[in-house]
Protein backbone atom coordinates (compact mmCIF):
# COMPACT_ATOMS: atom_id res chain seq x y z
CA UNK A 1 0.00 0.00 0.00
CA UNK A 2 1.09 3.35 -0.86
CA UNK A 3 0.08 6.33 1.40
CA UNK A 4 0.10 9.98 0.31
CA UNK A 5 1.84 12.62 2.03
CA UNK A 6 0.92 16.85 1.09
CA UNK A 7 3.55 18.96 2.56
CA UNK A 8 2.48 21.84 3.69
CA UNK A 9 4.64 22.74 7.13
CA UNK A 10 7.02 25.22 4.87
CA UNK A 11 7.44 28.25 5.72
CA UNK A 12 6.76 30.48 2.53
CA UNK A 13 8.64 33.07 2.84
CA UNK A 14 8.71 34.17 -0.45
CA UNK A 15 5.28 33.46 -0.88
CA UNK A 16 4.27 35.91 2.26
CA UNK A 17 1.38 33.76 3.88
CA UNK A 18 1.44 29.80 4.41
CA UNK A 19 0.88 28.65 0.56
CA UNK A 20 -0.98 25.90 2.12
CA UNK A 21 -4.16 28.21 2.61
CA UNK A 22 -4.17 29.95 -1.08
CA UNK A 23 -6.57 29.42 -2.87
CA UNK A 24 -6.85 27.71 -6.70
CA UNK A 25 -10.11 27.46 -8.79
CA UNK A 26 -11.99 27.71 -5.15
CA UNK A 27 -9.74 25.40 -3.14
CA UNK A 28 -6.52 25.87 -1.00
CA UNK A 29 -3.27 24.36 -1.93
CA UNK A 30 -3.19 21.70 0.13
CA UNK A 31 -6.33 20.13 -1.00
CA UNK A 32 -5.58 20.68 -4.61
CA UNK A 33 -2.36 17.82 -3.23
CA UNK A 34 -4.30 16.03 -1.33
CA UNK A 35 -7.14 15.01 -3.66
CA UNK A 36 -4.36 14.25 -6.20
CA UNK A 37 -3.10 11.53 -3.95
CA UNK A 38 -6.43 10.45 -3.30
CA UNK A 39 -7.32 10.52 -6.76
CA UNK A 40 -3.93 8.43 -7.51
CA UNK A 41 -4.38 5.67 -5.16
CA UNK A 42 -3.07 6.53 -2.23
CA UNK A 43 -4.47 5.66 1.55
CA UNK A 44 -4.23 7.14 3.56
CA UNK A 45 -3.58 10.34 2.61
CA UNK A 46 -1.47 12.53 5.29
CA UNK A 47 -0.16 16.07 5.70
CA UNK A 48 2.50 17.56 7.37
CA UNK A 49 1.98 20.82 8.44
CA UNK A 50 3.30 23.62 10.72
CA UNK A 51 2.03 23.46 14.37
CA UNK A 52 0.14 27.12 13.82
CA UNK A 53 -1.75 25.48 11.28
CA UNK A 54 -3.46 22.72 12.45
CA UNK A 55 -6.51 23.97 12.61
CA UNK A 56 -7.00 24.84 8.30
CA UNK A 57 -7.28 21.45 7.34
CA UNK A 58 -10.50 20.42 8.38
CA UNK A 59 -12.02 17.68 10.43
CA UNK A 60 -11.03 15.35 7.89
CA UNK A 61 -7.40 15.67 8.51
CA UNK A 62 -5.32 15.28 11.82
CA UNK A 63 -2.02 16.63 10.17
CA UNK A 64 1.26 14.97 11.20
CA UNK A 65 3.72 17.41 13.10
CA UNK A 66 7.61 17.09 12.91
CA UNK A 67 8.68 15.13 15.75
CA UNK A 68 10.44 17.13 18.54
CA UNK A 69 13.96 16.33 17.51
CA UNK A 70 13.68 17.86 14.17
CA UNK A 71 11.00 20.39 14.54
CA UNK A 72 11.45 22.95 11.82
CA UNK A 73 13.98 20.75 10.23
CA UNK A 74 12.43 21.07 6.79
CA UNK A 75 11.12 18.48 4.05
CA UNK A 76 13.15 15.48 5.21
CA UNK A 77 11.97 16.05 8.47
CA UNK A 78 8.40 16.23 7.51
CA UNK A 79 8.67 13.20 5.27
CA UNK A 80 10.47 11.43 8.35
CA UNK A 81 7.78 12.77 10.78
CA UNK A 82 5.22 10.93 8.46
CA UNK A 83 6.76 7.74 7.95
CA UNK A 84 7.32 7.67 12.01
CA UNK A 85 3.29 8.77 12.57
CA UNK A 86 2.01 6.11 9.57
CA UNK A 87 4.11 3.65 8.81
CA UNK A 88 3.51 2.52 5.00
CA UNK A 89 5.47 0.44 2.23
CA UNK A 90 5.95 3.83 0.52
CA UNK A 91 4.90 7.12 0.12
CA UNK A 92 3.84 8.99 -2.70
CA UNK A 93 4.95 12.98 -1.71
CA UNK A 94 3.63 15.69 -3.28
CA UNK A 95 4.12 19.12 -2.18
CA UNK A 96 1.41 21.49 -1.53
CA UNK A 97 2.99 24.40 -3.75
CA UNK A 98 2.21 22.00 -6.87
CA UNK A 99 -1.48 22.68 -7.47
CA UNK A 100 -1.86 21.74 -10.84
CA UNK A 101 -0.49 18.11 -10.50
CA UNK A 102 -3.21 16.02 -10.69
CA UNK A 103 -4.47 12.63 -9.91
CA UNK A 104 -3.08 11.04 -13.23
CA UNK A 105 0.51 12.19 -12.69
CA UNK A 106 0.29 10.45 -9.03
CA UNK A 107 -1.01 7.77 -11.16
CA UNK A 108 1.90 7.48 -13.38
CA UNK A 109 4.47 8.11 -10.89
CA UNK A 110 3.16 5.06 -8.75
CA UNK A 111 3.13 2.88 -12.22
CA UNK A 112 6.51 3.74 -13.07
CA UNK A 113 8.45 4.47 -9.47
CA UNK A 114 11.32 2.12 -9.88
CA UNK A 115 10.66 -0.38 -6.92
CA UNK A 116 14.33 -1.24 -6.26
CA UNK A 117 15.32 2.63 -6.07
CA UNK A 118 14.87 3.87 -2.39
CA UNK A 119 13.18 7.57 -3.91
CA UNK A 120 11.82 7.76 -7.41
CA UNK A 121 11.49 11.55 -8.20
CA UNK A 122 11.13 13.85 -11.00
CA UNK A 123 12.98 16.60 -12.99
CA UNK A 124 11.72 18.56 -15.90
CA UNK A 125 14.29 18.77 -18.01
CA UNK A 126 17.46 18.67 -16.34
CA UNK A 127 15.36 20.74 -13.56
CA UNK A 128 14.83 18.32 -10.45
CA UNK A 129 11.61 18.31 -8.64
CA UNK A 130 12.81 16.36 -5.87
CA UNK A 131 9.81 16.86 -3.39
CA UNK A 132 7.20 14.98 -6.25
CA UNK A 133 8.64 11.45 -5.60
CA UNK A 134 7.70 7.82 -4.30
CA UNK A 135 10.08 7.18 -1.19
CA UNK A 136 9.88 3.55 0.28
CA UNK A 137 9.06 3.34 3.71
CA UNK A 138 11.98 1.60 5.26
CA UNK A 139 14.29 4.45 4.36
CA UNK A 140 12.75 6.76 8.10
CA UNK A 141 16.14 5.06 9.50
CA UNK A 142 18.36 6.77 6.70
CA UNK A 143 16.18 10.00 6.91
CA UNK A 144 16.92 9.76 11.23
CA UNK A 145 20.80 9.57 10.67
CA UNK A 146 20.72 12.26 8.23
CA UNK A 147 18.94 14.82 10.25
CA UNK A 148 20.54 14.01 13.72
CA UNK A 149 24.23 14.73 11.45
CA UNK A 150 22.52 18.17 11.03
CA UNK A 151 21.75 17.04 6.90
CA UNK A 152 18.92 18.85 5.80
CA UNK A 153 19.13 18.94 1.89
CA UNK A 154 16.52 16.76 0.07
CA UNK A 155 19.09 16.74 -3.14
CA UNK A 156 21.97 15.66 -0.97
CA UNK A 157 20.66 12.70 0.67
CA UNK A 158 18.68 11.37 -2.36
CA UNK A 159 22.09 11.71 -4.02
CA UNK A 160 23.73 9.77 -1.15
CA UNK A 161 20.59 6.87 -1.46
CA UNK A 162 21.10 6.66 -5.21
CA UNK A 163 17.17 8.12 -6.67
CA UNK A 164 15.70 6.82 -9.72
CA UNK A 165 14.64 10.16 -11.78
CA UNK A 166 11.52 9.95 -14.19
CA UNK A 167 11.10 13.06 -16.70
CA UNK A 168 8.02 14.63 -16.34
CA UNK A 169 7.34 14.13 -19.80
CA UNK A 170 6.58 10.58 -18.92
CA UNK A 171 3.46 11.66 -16.70
CA UNK A 172 2.31 14.86 -18.56
CA UNK A 173 3.45 16.35 -21.07
CA UNK A 174 2.06 19.66 -20.16
CA UNK A 175 5.27 21.53 -17.99
CA UNK A 176 3.07 23.58 -16.39
CA UNK A 177 1.84 20.69 -14.08
CA UNK A 178 4.65 20.45 -12.60
CA UNK A 179 5.14 24.68 -11.83
CA UNK A 180 5.81 25.12 -8.10
CA UNK A 181 4.33 28.27 -6.93
CA UNK A 182 6.26 30.97 -4.95
CA UNK A 183 4.17 33.80 -5.45
CA UNK A 184 0.30 34.26 -4.88
CA UNK A 185 -2.03 33.84 -7.90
Amino acid sequence: MTAGLVLAGGKSRRFGSPKAFAVLDGKPFWQHASDALHGGGCRPVLISAHPEHLGGFGSRFEPVIDVPEFAGDGPLAGIYSAMMACPSERFAVLPCDMPFAGPEEVRRLLELSDPAAPVTAVRLGEQPIPLFGVWDGRLSGRIRRALAAGERGVMPFLARVGAAWLDTRELNEDPDVFRNVNTPL
